[in-house]
């Protein structure tokens, strides 16, 4: 006996109102919980992608002023060489203590604890215990 196209579609809405009806609060948490996990994933594609553009605009932005202004300040005053000298290098350790400064606030644990969402879903659990 060979099935036909109609009898598989009234087999397979038989098996789904079965499963639907003995499992469907089950699959309904399942479903929730898939759309939560999904937004949250595009949520954080999105906050990553902002971030992306952000930080190129501001070191495009960053780099013409933080070099021009300490090139024109060497090269246009009328300092002797020592003294140019000696403010190229503290505009060197400005620019690698202030680098150090935002590596070391962006990169804390603790900052990224509560940008993955971790710190708050670390709190549910341990409530919940």
């Amino acid at each position: 006996m060979r099935s036909t196209e109609g009898d598989v579609k009234a087999l397979c809405d038989i098996v789904e109102k079965i499963v639907r009806t003995s499992w469907g609060h089950y699959l309904r948490r399942v479903e929730l919980l898939g759309a939560i996990y999904y937004a949250e994933g595009v949520r954080g594609v999105r906050s990553f992608c902002l971030l992306l553009c952000v930080a190129g605009a501001c070191v495009v932005i960053f780099t013409f002023g933080l070099l021009l202004i300490p090139v024109a300040l060497c090269f246009y005053m009328p300092w002797p060489p020592e003294i140019k000298a000696g403010v190229a290098m503290l505009f060197g350790l400005g620019y690698a203590l202030g680098a150090l400064a935002v590596l070391a606030a962006l990169f804390s644990e603790s900052r990224w604890m509560r940008m993955s969402g971790a710190k708050a879903l670390l709190a549910k659990a341990v409530k919940g215990m």
